[in-house]
């Protein structure tokens, strides 16, 4: 389950990690792990209380995010309403690169 202040505006899954982003500007890293009982995220599907492991939330922009593609693993592709793409690395909750040409919020 993911929670957002604001609208999910973007999910992108790779082979380890949901991503969403929303219109907080804040980026959600969830785990695709298997946990106890089986259940996906880390869950104990015997437990509807048990919270993922290793979730995490970063804030990307002060602006709404529009568009998400996962690059690699840890690399992500993220657009907002600032006009901007930016290469941002979950591992390190860091971006590594940010092009500002577009004329108008990045939509894809």
């Amino acid at each position: 389950r993911i929670v957002a202040s604001g609208s999910i505006s973007g999910v992108a899954c790779c082979a380890s990690s949901m991503y969403a982003i929303a219109e907080d500007g804040c980026l959600r890293v969830n785990p695709l792990t298997v946990g106890p009982g089986g259940a996906a995220g880390g869950l104990d599907a015997d437990d509807p209380s048990a919270a993922p492991s290793m979730r995490r939330s970063f804030r990307v922009s002060p602006m709404p995010l529009s568009a998400l593609s996962v690059l690699r693993t840890d690399l992500l592709a993220i657009g907002g309403h600032d006009n901007s793409v930016m290469l941002y690395s979950s591992s390190s909750g860091t971006s590594l690169a940010k092009c500002q040409a577009h004329a108008d919020t990045v939509t894809c």
